[in-house]
């Protein structure tokens, strides 16, 4: 088996025509997908563009370059909170790949974890992929539930850009995230560990 932690590090390389390209190849973006991003798809490609020329902790994304294995995978983490990142886009031709890509997101996480602007790490998928289950719910478990939490949740679509918002959907911005009421929601929907990692 390969070097891993040798020959298939790459960092922010790709631009986003590649790395979109790469994302249909290895069916993260489907066609149903596709169809739901294409009213807002040029948005989004032009601010993964500028998100790009950003490094870790801003935004980082891990692909393989090309290696005797043909292993393709590609993952993508970005601080989003204060104290909080992400990672999702995580995608791949082989399970080593998704495992290699995963370790080497949360590695640097760990290296970074004392450096003051990291508190949480969130990871999203779809329960519905079995691989995905298998790799990250064990770990959730292992750590403890004073530490990590699964939380489901559910899309909600709102065609902003489209149509504008339905006359039935009220939308209001949140800018007091100390009210009372709204914490005991977001405690009874989501949990107190979902507070501490939304800073």
């Amino acid at each position: 088996m390969l070097d891993l932690a040798t020959e298939l590090r790459e960092d922010n390389l790709q631009n986003t025509e590649q790395l979109f390209q790469l994302y249909k190849s290895l069916h993260f973006i489907y066609p149903e997908k596709m169809q739901r991003l294409d009213p807002v798809f040029n948005n989004v490609k032009t601010n993964w563009a500028r998100a790009l020329k950003l490094n870790f902790p801003l935004f980082w994304v891990f692909t393989t370059p090309q290696n005797t294995s043909n292993i393709v995978a590609t993952g993508t983490t970005w601080q989003y909170l204060n104290t909080g990142m992400i990672a999702q886009h995580l995608a791949s031709n082989h399970p080593v790949g998704s495992r290699m890509v995963f370790l080497e997101m949360l590695g640097k996480v760990i290296d970074n974890q004392n450096s003051g602007f990291l508190n949480s790490y969130q990871v999203y998928y779809r329960p519905r992929n079995k691989y995905s289950s298998r790799m990250f719910e064990p770990l959730s478990l292992k750590v403890g539930k004073d530490l990590s939490a699964i939380i489901r949740y559910d899309y909600f679509e709102v065609p902003f850009l489209k149509n504008g918002c339905s006359d039935d959907i009220e939308i209001a911005e949140i800018n007091n995230g100390n009210d009372e009421d709204l914490i005991n929601f977001l405690i009874t929907q989501k949990g107190e560990i979902f507070i501490k990692a939304q800073s």
